[in-house]
């Protein structure tokens, strides 16, 4: 007499999660990358002008848009790209005055620009994770 206890459909869904995951992952890998570039692309587009320096900084260094200003210089750059290791990506600027102009001391762009830029980014990956989600399950 035997009793055979037989979980090979649990490693085939085992699997088959795996792959699922793994999918998850490229999609929000894809997704983040995708909606990164859209922010820094908007941030240079509503960035207050004076000298350009702030809006050189932002995420990936642009010296062409920097007029006359000796303080300029890629070290204002921040973007730290580690999509791969831990699904996250930092990009922003490290110019001593940003806290300045997203508090408002510019005209040229409402105070909290950073902010609300910040708040649709995550909006917007939040729904194409979801999508992803729901496309690979």
């Amino acid at each position: 007499m035997q009793i055979l206890f037989d979980l090979s459909p649990l490693m085939t869904l085992s699997n088959q999660m795996g792959q699922a995951v793994s999918g998850v992952r490229q999609k929000a890998q894809s997704s983040l990358r995708s909606v990164t570039e859209e922010t820094i692309t908007h941030m240079k587009d509503v960035m207050p002008v004076l000298t350009g320096r702030a809006k050189s900084s932002w995420g990936r260094w642009t010296s062409h848009m920097v007029l006359a200003n000796p303080e300029a210089n890629e070290g204002d750059a921040i973007l730290e790209d580690n999509s791969e290791a831990d699904l996250s990506i930092t990009h922003g600027s490290a110019v001593p005055y940003m806290e300045l102009l997203n508090a408002g001391h510019s005209k040229k762009a409402p105070p909290g620009f950073v902010d609300m830029a910040a708040e649709i980014a995550a909006d917007t990956l939040e729904a194409a994770v979801d999508r992803a989600v729901a496309e690979v399950l």
